[in-house]
């Protein structure tokens, strides 16, 4: 098991993951909060889309992640 921490700002609407195990373009987890996102998953290579509804400008998110679990 992975997990992985984020910390974001209120300049993404939402985070969506999708895990690359075989289930491709599967939704696992979709957030729509500001502050520290915990996402676990099975596999290692996980893909991140950030998406806005137009309301907000992505020149100005942050965003870091750590590797914080091992299976």
């Amino acid at each position: 098991m992975y997990a992985y921490s984020f910390e974001t700002e209120d300049f993404v609407d939402n985070v969506k993951f999708y895990t690359a195990n075989g289930k491709n373009g599967v939704i696992s987890n979709d957030f729509e909060e500001v502050g520290q996102i915990i996402f676990t998953a099975d596999d290692k290579y996980v893909n991140f889309e950030f998406i806005s509804d137009g309301s907000v400008q992505f020149s100005g998110f942050d965003l870091r992640f750590q590797e914080i679990g091992m299976p």
